[in-house]
């Protein structure tokens, strides 16, 4: 069983930021704080811009959090504007 599916299998196919947060063994203030100063590390980058908005909430996709998690998101770097992926992998 590969990330994704264990990851749909405990929590679903959309995550809450308190599912994400014990996932990567955060506070879920900590990691609504984080996303929201709009650093360009790699992995905030990558949750920020994958993340859904349904009503006020926040939800990310299940296979966008398996991705980050093995280590297979696009590169950002500081010269991209508003964080976009650039073709180096």
């Amino acid at each position: 069983m590969n990330t994704r599916e264990q990851l749909i299998e405990k929590y679903g196919v959309l995550l809450t930021v308190n599912n994400v947060a014990e996932l990567l063994h955060r506070t879920p203030s900590g990691l609504r704080w984080s996303l929201s100063q709009g650093g360009t590390e790699p992995g905030l980058a990558f949750l920020r811009s994958s993340s859904v908005k349904i009503g006020r909430k926040i939800y990310f996709p299940a296979e966008a959090l398996a991705k980050l998690i093995d280590g297979d998101i696009p590169q950002y770097s500081e010269e991209t504007v508003g964080g976009e992926p650039t073709d180096k992998k």
